[in-house]
């Protein structure tokens, strides 16, 4: 019996060995697992920002302004307090629990064919007291605006690399409402804010087909009024985009009246001369078609509009990538001839976003734009005939 009895906690010992290893291994495959997911979405991760260091020189800025009296800037080197970081917390060493007896803990293996874990009590959370930290001397630039126009701030002039997204951010205090934005061919506005004594984080997000632009910052109101700005760690970072494949995009059709805007008061306007027997029609700034998908390749693509004006006062159309904000990429000019015209913008790229919106431009009263077709591809060089033997596919 004894004999048979020490059979079995050799046994016994070699299954919970052989135990432990299967959960060892099960452990290493579950973190081997993890680790490859994290490192597949870490380098396919589209939001990465490269800082660029090109906006940092704050002797480059001047006034918005072209007329006098000029907004004034100083710069000068200021202390900035450092905000207290929040109390961290350290964790004191537990004393283990005591470990049961041998034998019970055997005779449980045997019966559940388990592991019983000892778990540790949970550490103990006190919080650190750190002392408070000095602070830190950096640039400001002071801007003090002279109250005699709507908008009125300073600006700077910035070459990039064409056809990338960027985001441009700063911190800010002071009086009057501000917003951020650029000028790039046509503008991109940032959302207006009303500054204070405490410093707030501005950003805002764009893409430009040109390397040269201007990035503002505007004092803006509904009557002309000062304004007082201090500007801190202003930098500009593109961001980077995953890669495409560098496709042919054969020339591909949408008519407009497919892509209504959710809510919009017009609509179609039947003609048996449009391409798909009706267009859109609508004065200053109203969305002709929405949602119109951009190609996913990494070449340059052009964009093609059938469009016209009813009359002289309506000069163009604007084509915009809405999200947070709407960023107007491309302006193109229409004829007001009372007949259908293709008009053509880009080279364009997929960094401007998934899809587009086609507004009308900016008109005097009366005027109104009409869209019939929009036709995209990497062909910039499709002559009209060719333009219209493409048969509406969306």
């Amino acid at each position: 019996m004894s004999t048979q009895h020490g059979k079995s906690i050799h046994n016994a010992a070699i299954n919970i060995s052989s135990l432990r290893r299967n959960a060892d291994f099960k452990k290493s495959m579950v973190v081997g697992v993890k680790l490859l997911f994290l490192i597949l979405i870490l380098s396919q991760n589209s939001l990465a920002t490269v800082s660029l260091p090109v906006a940092t020189d704050y002797s480059k800025w001047q006034p918005y302004e072209s007329a006098e009296p000029k907004s004034v800037i100083t710069i000068e080197s200021v202390e900035i307090p450092v905000p207290e970081p929040a109390p961290a917390a350290v964790q004191s060493p537990a004393k283990p629990r005591q470990p049961p007896n041998k034998w019970l803990v055997l005779k449980e293996k045997l019966f559940f064919f388990g592991l019983q874990k000892c778990k540790p009590a949970p550490p103990q959370v006190r919080p650190v007291e750190s002392a408070p930290q000095p602070p830190i001397r950096k640039t400001v630039m002071h801007v003090k605006t002279p109250g005699n126009k709507t908008l009125e701030g300073v600006r700077t002039d910035l070459t990039v690399e064409p056809q990338n997204r960027y985001l441009i951010s700063c911190k800010i205090m002071g009086e009057g409402r501000v917003m951020l934005s650029v000028l790039r061919g046509v503008w991109v506005y940032g959302p207006q804010r009303q500054l204070s004594a405490d410093w707030q984080d501005f950003e805002l997000e764009f893409y430009t087909g040109t390397a040269a632009f201007s990035a503002t910052l505007l004092v803006s109101s509904a009557k002309p009024q000062e304004g007082s700005l201090n500007i801190l760690d202003f930098k500009i970072e593109q961001i980077k985009a995953p890669e495409m494949p560098d496709v042919e995009v054969a020339p591909i059709r949408f008519e407009a009246e497919r892509y209504l805007d959710e809510g919009t008061a017009i609509s179609p306007v039947k003609d048996k001369n449009a391409g798909g027997g009706a267009y859109m029609e609508g004065g200053s700034y109203y969305c002709l078609a929405q949602n119109v998908p951009l190609p996913r390749t990494g070449r340059p693509f052009y964009i093609y509009l059938r469009a016209m004006a009813n009359n002289a006062g309506m000069k163009s159309m604007d084509l915009v990538y809405r999200k947070e904000i709407i960023e107007t990429f491309a302006r193109v000019a229409i004829p007001a001839a009372g007949k259908w015209a293709w008009v053509r913008t880009g080279p364009l790229s997929y960094k401007i976003g998934e899809s587009f919106q086609v507004r009308a431009g900016g008109a005097e009263r009366n005027a109104a734009a009409r869209l019939d077709s929009i036709i995209i591809s990497t062909r910039g060089d499709l002559s009209e005939i060719e333009l219209d033997k493409v048969i509406p596919g969306r």
